[in-house]
């Protein structure tokens, strides 16, 4: 339940409008990576990442904001219904989730909020494919660029240890907080 009340939490701060599930996927993901950079921790508790041609994909959380009930509990799937909705657009590729249940900010940590506001403050003005852009420049997915886009592969399992490489994706941190998240993510695994 844990995380489909970071998933709303993020969702609330676009209001009524919602926000596309490409977007409200890649800002969970970047604010993922920045906590396990930053941290050590992770965000998105249990959560295992494919690299896809879209760039990097949580698994269970986008099963929670697709209500795929053939992945989830019956009370995942009643949660996450009763927190947001999918809607679908019209002349657009993107369809859109809109918040409609009431957060309970007691599932989040003050870091976690943190992560999470790092995220919309910095990318939530990017498009959709900006976003996707953005992840591509992950180490964890660029090794697996070249397989996806010939085909080789449709998934890839990621190693969360690969996200703490050095590169040019969003969500950077200086090098020594990197070594030391780095560390006391594997002293914690």
């Amino acid at each position: 339940m844990e995380n489909i009340q970071k998933i709303a939490h993020l969702l609330n701060k676009f209001g009524r409008k919602g926000a596309d599930v490409i977007k409200l996927v890649k800002l969970l993901v970047i604010a993922d990576v920045y906590k396990l950079r930053k941290y050590g921790s992770e965000l998105l508790q249990r959560e295992e990442y494919f690299a896809l041609r879209n760039g990097p994909v949580p698994s269970s959380t986008t099963n929670l904001i697709d209500h795929a009930n053939e992945y989830l509990s019956e009370q995942e799937l009643e949660m996450s219904k009763k927190m947001w909705r999918r809607v679908s657009r019209r002349n657009n590729i993107w369809d859109m989730v809109r918040i409609k249940g009431k957060v309970d900010e007691d599932y989040l940590s003050e870091i976690d909020r943190e992560v999470i506001d790092y995220s919309f403050n910095n990318y939530s003005n990017y498009t959709p494919k900006d976003l996707i852009q953005e992840v591509h420049k992950y180490h964890a997915w660029k090794k697996y660029e070249t397989d996806l886009n010939d085909g080789n592969c449709k998934r890839v399992k990621i190693e969360k240890i690969d996200f703490f490489e050095d590169d040019e994706g969003p969500a950077k941190v200086e090098k020594n907080t990197l070594a030391d998240s780095k560390q006391y993510f594997l002293e914690t695994v």
